[in-house]
């Protein structure tokens, strides 16, 4: 038996003819997977990276694919079918509520090498039938590597994992790798007994260069020494910096100037700001709230951290500003400001004039001198 790993997809099939009514090609082909379910506040199943269990009853997630948005299409049984074609195992065909998605439950999965078959109608009436193009065989072991944390930038982990057998035991040869080459070393070799498990470590060195957010994919494999069986699991971690800071930077305006008058747009006004931020360095500033201009420079602040130097101007006509400044761990800090309002091209002529014609009104009457 050919050694390796096998895709995560287990296989797309190839295209048949319609059987029934219908001739030539057609498009309808179909995905499966082997899924386990899983509990917690939203249930549903997850994908088995690695080979089913032999001799178990098993689950299968089977995807119908090339169906155009006006044609109906059911699945009607679900069989593994042997290397003689003769039927191993039929499937309980449960729809799911995507479309085309079907569950097929096994009440075991047989050993040796099998592949998939599944038959169903079209538009209610014309009978399909495909089958997997490549052959699958399930094993009489079990890896698995049941891990949920993230790992740090700069450090060390030592991971274990499991293997179960289920029937003959013996030595099993161990091999651990991952896309980023971050495994140092690994159990080399386990021994079980029959229905036994065995357990090993793996370690990992994550590199203080590695940016957060980095995806690490570990695959486990074991194999029997006489190489008639192996199986594995696939690990997926993210790496993240651990975040401890949860203070924004600090935002102070240090200097206003203006001398607005009417018309607005013949001026201008302007500030200075200073952001410190002590722990996390300042990534971005921009403005939120303004239409003016924005410029930045970075000075060393000595044993308060950097400092960024901030220089805005705009129109009187837009007489106020939001300053936003966000850290490398995502805090955000505020620097907000307006100038005072600025005359209206509408406003009200002044009282001064009419009381002045009142009071000369009154001078004339009452022959008393002109106040004006």
């Amino acid at each position: 038996m050919a050694t390796g790993i096998i895709p995560h997809r287990n296989t797309l099939t190839t295209v048949a003819n319609v059987c029934g009514s219908s001739s030539g090609q057609s498009v309808i082909s179909f995905l499966y997977d082997f899924v386990t379910p899983f509990g917690g506040a939203h249930p549903g199943y997850t994908t088995i990276e690695g080979r089913p269990l032999a001799g178990n009853n098993g689950t299968m997630l089977v995807t119908v694919t090339g169906m155009g948005a006006s044609r109906s299409l059911s699945v009607m049984g679900v069989t593994l079918r042997g290397l003689s074609g003769t039927t191993v195992t039929n499937g309980s065909v449960t729809p799911m509520g995507e479309l085309g998605q079907y569950l097929v439950f096994l009440s075991e999965v047989p050993g040796g090498q099998f592949s998939v078959l599944v038959k169903g109608l079209l538009n209610g009436s014309q009978v399909y039938q495909r089958q997997s193009s490549t052959m699958l065989t399930a094993s009489d072991i079990v890896v698995r590597t049941d891990l949920n944390i993230s790992l740090e930038p700069g450090k060390d982990y030592i991971i274990p994992f499991s293997m179960e057998t289920n029937g003959t035991g013996g030595t099993f040869s161990i091999s651990v790798r991952d896309d980023k080459r971050f495994v140092i070393n690994f159990t080399e070799s386990v021994t079980a007994g029959s229905n036994g498990t065995a357990r090993g470590t793996f370690a990992l060195s994550v590199p203080a260069t590695v940016a957060s957010g980095t995806d690490l994919t570990i695959t486990v494999e074991a194999q029997s020494t006489s190489n008639s069986d192996f199986n594995y699991a696939v690990l997926r971690l993210a790496i993240d910096k651990k975040v401890d800071d949860f203070v924004p930077p600090a935002c102070q305006v240090t200097h206003v100037s203006e001398n607005c008058s009417f018309p607005c747009g013949l001026e201008e006004w302007s500030l200075q700001a200073e952001i410190r931020d002590n722990r996390s360095a300042v990534v971005r500033v921009f403005t939120h709230l303004g239409n003016g201009t924005l410029n930045t420079t970075q000075e060393s602040g000595g044993a308060s951290g950097n400092v960024t130097l901030v220089s805005y101007s705009a129109s009187c006509c837009a007489p106020e500003v939001e300053i936003l400044a966000v850290d490398s761990v995502g805090n955000v800090g505020v620097c907000s400001h307006s100038i005072r309002s600025v005359p209206s091209s509408t406003s009200a002529p002044s009282a001064a004039p009419l009381c002045s014609i009142v009071s000369l009104l009154l001078c004339c009457l009452l022959g008393l001198p002109s106040p004006l």
